[in-house]
């Protein structure tokens, strides 16, 4: 078998493995090593030696373990260790199908019988299906948040356990994996990633059994940040300006954060805040045109936010009507405008960026009614399309496209 790499197929390999993640085993495991041949006298050794220093003298922007797995577990099982060009063919393959096509739904709330879980699942919108992870989440949980982190893991933090608010958290890499709980529990609360790779935590609701005895605020103006240094969450001293839950919270262009909406002492609102890392202070911004909750925000790629839908006041008969109106803020002038409403209204809906459409499923109509439906709005025409993707009935629950390098233990 031809063993020789063609020139382009090195500099593809190489051009890839720039732009990704070593994603290293924190237990010291030495399973998953890379080894690499490009002439076919080099022995398993000499390749096993050479791929570790070139990982090496590239820091941690090299092969993923997912690459690593699928060499050693599948593409020769251990007898033949010298990589051929049909094999690193197959793995690159493999390794762009994965790309911005894959998205992680992570428990939630279930409407027969009205429960959460703890279950995960892989939505693949290239080919329209819907895989049951693996691993659980260690809570049935919903009004839970998750981010990406700079390194391509998913921190899950807080959210609804058995009606009270839980600190406890969890990052998914490869499987869910311990990380220390934050400071106050909560739920409805805003969670992102910095611009500078930092976690941030605002505001939300505390619902403990301690705080109803007590009588005490249970809505949050805090706000936490996880320091790597201590490995642990800390409070940051400087408070929201307002208390506040069940809002939006986006990080801007800029590396400022949005948190717009929300609801307090039962009262939906419009109002908006910025928060500024560097200059580490509060501002109020333009107000929405709408009071909303339960609504979702997201970036879009010219750097306006989207809003789209959530509970909109007033509400009829004192119960929450679920909205299909949207908004878009360009922070340049700081201004909201109306946007096209989507097709059907919904709350505590799932909304992800994909690369060339906002896609919203999920959540809920009105009191009983959970939707299934999902639709796209379109980033050329700025309209919303119906879509022919399934998607579980899940109401509160987390939704995040995963990045190429993520390797996903899943069965049918």
């Amino acid at each position: 078998m031809d063993r020789r790499l063609s020139p382009e197929l090195e500099k593809e390999i190489h051009e890839l493995s720039i732009n990704l993640t070593l994603q290293r085993e924190r237990n010291n495991s030495t399973r998953g090593a890379v080894f690499f041949a490009s002439t076919p006298v080099m022995t398993a050794e000499e390749s096993e030696r050479r791929m570790l220093r070139y990982i090496l003298d590239q820091g941690e922007s090299e092969f993923t373990e997912f690459m690593c797995l699928i060499i050693c577990d599948k593409m020769y099982s251990g007898r033949e260790r010298t990589l051929t060009r049909d094999m690193l063919t197959c793995v690159l393959t493999q390794f762009k199908k994965m790309t911005m096509n894959r998205i992680m739904i992570i428990a939630g709330h279930l409407p027969e019988p009205e429960r959460s879980e703890t279950q995960c699942y892989l939505l693949d919108v290239s080919d329209n299906s819907t895989i049951c992870h693996a691993d659980h989440y260690s809570l049935e949980v919903h009004s839970h948040k998750a981010t990406m982190l700079k390194d391509g893991r998913i921190l899950v933090t807080g959210g609804l356990n058995d009606g009270w608010s839980t600190s406890k958290c969890s990052v998914f890499d490869f499987v869910f994996k311990h990380w220390p709980a934050m400071v106050e529990p909560r739920h409805g609360h805003g969670l992102v990633t910095l611009n500078d790779g930092r976690a941030f935590v605002f505001g939300g609701k505390s619902w403990t059994e301690q705080r109803r005895t007590s009588g005490t605020e249970s809505i949050l103006d805090s706000i936490e940040y996880f320091c790597t240094r201590f490995y642990q969450w800390k409070e940051h001293w400087v408070m929201m300006l307002d208390r506040r839950y069940l809002f939006a919270a986006v990080v801007l262009t800029d590396g400022r954060v949005l948190l717009c909406g929300g609801i307090y002492k039962g009262k939906d609102l419009a109002t908006c805040m910025i928060f500024d890392p560097v200059k580490e202070t509060f501002v109020y911004c333009a107000s929405m045109n709408s009071y909303r909750c339960n609504h979702c925000g997201i970036l879009l790629p010219c750097g306006r936010v989207l809003v789209t839908g959530g509970s909109v006041a007033p509400y009829a008969n004192g119960l929450p009507i679920a909205s299909a109106t949207c908004e878009m803020y360009d922070p340049i002038s700081d201004t909201w405008t109306a946007a096209a409403p989507m097709r059907h209204a919904r709350e505590h809906h799932c909304c992800v960026l994909l690369a060339t459409c906002v896609m919203v499923f999920g959540g809920k109509a009105n009191v009983s009614e959970y939707s299934a439906r999902v639709e796209l709005f379109m980033l050329d025409d700025e309209k919303w399309h119906p879509s022919t993707i399934i998607c579980r009935n899940t109401f509160a629950a987390t939704a995040t496209v995963l990045r190429p390098y993520m390797k996903i233990k899943a069965e049918k």
